[in-house]
């Protein structure tokens, strides 16, 4: 999920490229759906949305499954809560920088949030 749908085509591209597969949504209420039909590896989602941030989606995620993993990312450096976020990627990003953190995020095996908040 991200704030802008050029942004998030272009990150969904880069993975695909990288052979993951990869399933987006507008708005963090359709990717608290999605989530509730289906699983994910991992959730990339960007801070700054129109129906609720980066960090309430990542909240309500972990409020139904503890376990999964929740990268975010942002090009507002200033946003207080997404300081405290201990894993992101800052905007714009590099493609190696964004295929490096989606490899160790897929590779962590603790079930504690990846994004550090529960």
């Amino acid at each position: 999920m991200d704030d802008s749908e050029d942004s998030c085509a272009v990150v969904a591209e880069a993975l695909r490229l990288e052979g993951y597969v990869v399933d987006t949504a507008p708005d963090g209420a359709s990717a608290l759906r999605y989530l509730g039909k289906r699983s994910a590896d991992l959730v990339l989602t960007d801070y700054r949305m129109p129906d609720m941030d980066g960090v309430e989606l990542t909240r309500k995620i972990h409020a139904s499954q503890p376990g999964q993993r929740v990268v975010l990312m942002t090009g507002f450096e200033s946003d207080a809560s997404f300081r405290a976020v201990t894993r992101s990627i800052r905007k714009p990003m590099d493609v190696q920088d964004l295929l490096w953190i989606v490899d160790c995020a897929l590779a962590c095996r603790s079930t504690t949030s990846l994004g550090g908040l529960s």
